[in-house]
């Protein structure tokens, strides 16, 4: 049976050349966003609910059906170990539903940033790209709002919005007490420490270190920026190097500061687990 890890955090936070990375090492296949979370909810509940499942449930037939979705969906790889990713993985239920079914407890990494950073990211990618109409602006035009910066960056950071949903998902592990299960990545430290970053995702997940090739990146698993409109959302260079503006430049320095007092949990005293420079907050 495959070894199986998970992959969440916020959007422009650094999952994708994060697993670029990861991927690299023949033992380790980094997904992109995946539907697996989906699957295995969805069939629980038809297992739970509907009556012929309900009417011959054998013992154990659950937990041997969810597995065996889990093989499956990456029968595709020879490599032993996984590291799934969807952003949904950290809300409570789905952690305990891991918890039910694999056979040691669910370890989970988590890329984080400053969410001012992690929204000027989106801004830039949009204004970068007038010609395509990316799903932010297409949502903004559907409620008859203008596309103003401060109107995409609530879009993006209000509750169904991709970064808000990605940060609460979180907030709800932490909430809930399952901190531990968590080792978190910050942007900046993948970005300047690479090394060190890279050593210590290893160390959480249990893996015999590999010699990554950090001039040489690529995503092999390219996911169709079509489908978001918005061209560019996960290119990968070919060496980490941070090039992003500073966010008061690109959201405003009020705007900038709204999303800088947000609360970054994950550095609070006290519920921060393993991961690098928990306290630091750059804006």
């Amino acid at each position: 049976m495959k070894r199986f890890h998970f992959l969440a955090g916020l959007p422009r936070s650094g999952s994708t050349v994060l697993s670029s990375i990861l991927s690299q090492n023949p033992a380790l296949y980094a997904s992109p966003n995946s539907a697996l979370v989906e699957l295995l909810v969805n069939v629980r509940n038809h297992l739970r609910v509907t009556e012929q499942a309900r009417a011959f449930m054998q013992p154990g037939q659950e937990k041997d059906v969810l597995l065996a979705i889990m093989e499956g969906m990456y029968r595709f790889t020879d490599a032993p170990n996984i590291l799934d990713k969807s952003r949904a993985w950290p809300h409570p239920e789905n952690i305990k539903l891991l918890s039910d079914i694999l056979p040691e407890e669910p370890k989970f990494i988590a890329t984080v940033r400053d969410l001012p950073a992690a929204l000027a990211s989106f801004i830039a990618l949009i204004e970068a790209h007038p010609e395509a109409e990316s799903f932010v602006d297409r949502a903004l035009k559907e409620k008859g709002l203008p596309l103003t910066t401060a109107n995409r960056c609530e879009m993006l950071f209000s509750p169904g919005g991709t970064v808000w949903e990605a940060w609460y998902s979180l907030k709800m592990a932490f909430d809930a007490g399952y901190a531990r299960l968590f080792h978190l990545v910050e942007y900046d430290d993948l970005a300047a420490r690479p090394q060190e970053t890279i050593s210590g995702i290893y160390n959480f997940l249990g893996l015999e270190p590999y010699e990554h090739d950090l001039a040489a990146i690529f995503n092999k698993t390219p996911e169709d920026d079509r489908v978001y409109n918005l061209p560019g959302m996960h290119d990968v260079r070919p060496a980490l190097k941070k090039t992003s503006k500073d966010p008061a430049a690109v959201l405003g320095p009020d705007l900038a500061a709204r999303y800088a007092s947000v609360p970054h949990f994950w550095r609070e005293p006290g519920v921060h687990p393993r991961g690098s420079n928990p306290f630091k907050l750059s804006i």
